[in-house]
């Protein structure tokens, strides 16, 4: 019998002026992240809408990540 091991479905929301540019810079290198870690490139952190992480989790996200 083969255990399903558990992997949380991650959001991670990205500044334009500057983590996006470094996730994409990292890529160049040859760096990559999990599947089960999706960004989304937001143009500000601040400008990120509360309301987003209420329905992140009613729609099976397991946590977040600001960077």
């Amino acid at each position: 019998m083969s255990e399903k091991r558990f992997e949380p479905l991650i959001m991670a929301f990205a500044c334009a002026w500057s983590a996006s540019s470094a996730l994409l810079e990292a890529g160049k290198g040859g760096h990559t992240y999990p599947a089960n870690v999706k960004v989304l490139k937001v143009m500000c952190n601040g400008s990120i809408d509360p309301t987003l992480f209420i329905q992140g989790f009613e729609n099976g996200v397991d946590g977040f990540a600001v960077i």
